[in-house]
């Protein structure tokens, strides 16, 4: 049953209308009946409702398929707010927003090198349902775009979802191979018209564990790399701008997201939330998470109220091994990278692993980013950055006679004001060095 914590969040947090809200609500009482659950799942209908909703205004798109994988998060026992997260995280970090995209580019190439795969590990099979017109199409779309829920027991869908959160490449592929496998000997000589009445149902049977062993034993695609053929589609759909990993990848819940977003987030509202998480090592990775946002959105006072009371790390890194500074240089946040350094961050730390990232731009520190960048202006930060302002008050340094102005911490090499700002530097603990 769903934590009723979270629906008074989720009513705040979710438009109550949006646009894609009418194909949400077609689609949400017919959802959990094909899951054949032995308990009434009327009662989980508003809060299926709620989650989608709120996905489809963060993704600006719904599509049908969406609702049964959210469905297999609430009736799995997650709240509200973790389904929206989860899910969200698939969508945007294991790029499986591209099996919703509008055009059907993306699902017609991924069916496609499906096909092949199939005819390359069971070559018979893969020629009798050629041969009989049972195309790919005919199952695989139920398959990939509700994550198996809808065509096999949803202890299989589970095991999926683990596997495509530790990060196994290419699960869906694999899977898919290994249930055409364990059923090859059922449905081999059945004809068009009996695949059509019994494929489904033939499917449904097969046995989990088997099928999940078989699918670990099949390699990932050859010619995907790293991130396998989601995220390989996803860089070559890119453009560089926007392929930088951040707008399309952030997972904080909504009610925090939204508070960050707009700089309100207080010690009411954290406490709050901590409250409802007992978790220690939530608050850690939720704190840096509310830092990341905090930076993007620009808001100074948010970003240190995260690292001083929430306690983040200036240099926690990502999914995709991205800092705070990196962020805050891409955005040309002057005031950002000032307290970042005077926090501690460091110049020096690499970042930047994602595939959907131009090769340019992958695992480069902040200092290299700045000198790489050339989407968008950041001279500002390329002065903080350079020590030709303080990092205390911003004041720029005169050019004539700098050493009377300037005074630099023997410790941390950062530049003050030596009159006025100097005397009020602490570095931080385990502080970094090093300028541009």
């Amino acid at each position: 049953m769903v934590d009723s914590r979270y629906l008074c969040q989720d009513t705040q947090i979710s438009t109550p209308s949006n646009k894609y809200t009418d194909h949400v609500a077609r689609d949400v009482p017919r959802t959990f009946v094909l899951f054949e659950l032995p308990y009434d799942t009327l009662p989980m209908q508003p809060a299926l409702h709620r989650v989608l909703n709120a996905i489809s205004e963060a993704e600006d798109g719904y599509c049908q398929g969406m609702n049964f994988i959210a469905a297999v998060f609430l009736v799995q026992g997650f709240s509200e707010e973790d389904a929206y997260i989860v899910f969200l995280y698939l969508l945007k970090h294991k790029h499986l927003s591209q099996v919703f995209k509008d055009s059907s580019m993306f699902l017609n190439e991924y069916l496609g090198q499906f096909q092949q795969q199939f005819s390359l590990y069971l070559p018979d099979l893969a020629d009798r349902l050629e041969s009989c017109g049972f195309s790919v199409y005919l199952y695989g779309v139920e398959w990939f775009t509700t994550i198996f829920s809808c065509s096999s027991k949803l202890d299989l869908t589970r095991a999926v979802l683990d596997m495509m959160l530790v990060g196994i490449q290419d699960v869906m592929f694999r899977v898919g191979l290994a249930l055409l496998k364990n059923v090859e000997s059922q449905v081999m000589d059945l004809q068009f018209e009996d695949l059509l009445r019994h494929f489904k149902s033939i499917v449904k049977q097969a046995d989990t564990y088997q099928v999940v062993l078989d699918a670990l034993a099949i390699p990932p695609h050859a010619e995907a790399a790293a991130g396998g053929v989601l995220a390989k589609t996803a860089r070559r759909s890119s453009k560089p701008w926007v392929a930088w990993p951040y707008a399309r990848h952030r997972t904080l819940g909504p009610v925090l997201a939204r508070a960050c977003e707009m700089g309100t987030l207080n010690q009411r509202q954290w406490e709050t939330w901590k409250a409802l998480h007992v978790d220690s090592e939530a608050h850690v990775v939720v704190a840096n998470e509310v830092l990341h946002y905090a930076v993007w959105h620009g808001h100074v006072h948010v970003a240190a109220f995260a690292i001083q009371t929430a306690k983040a790390d200036p240099n926690a890194g990502d999914d995709f091994d991205l800092r705070p500074l990196h962020f805050a240089i891409v955005r040309n946040h002057p005031d950002l990278v000032r307290l970042l350094l005077i926090q501690g961050a460091d110049v020096h730390a690499r970042g930047g692993n994602s595939i959907a990232m131009p090769r340019s731009l992958q695992m480069k520190s902040p200092v290299e980013l700045a000198n790489m960048w050339i989407y968008s202006d950041i001279e500002a930060v390329g002065l903080v950055l350079e020590g030709k302002v303080c990092l205390h008050c911003n004041v720029k340094f005169p050019l004539l006679l700098p050493f009377l102005a300037i005074k630099q911490c023997p410790d941390c090499l950062y530049m003050y004001c030596r009159q006025h700002c100097v005397d009020h530097h602490r570095c931080a603990p385990s502080v970094p060095t090093g300028y541009l």
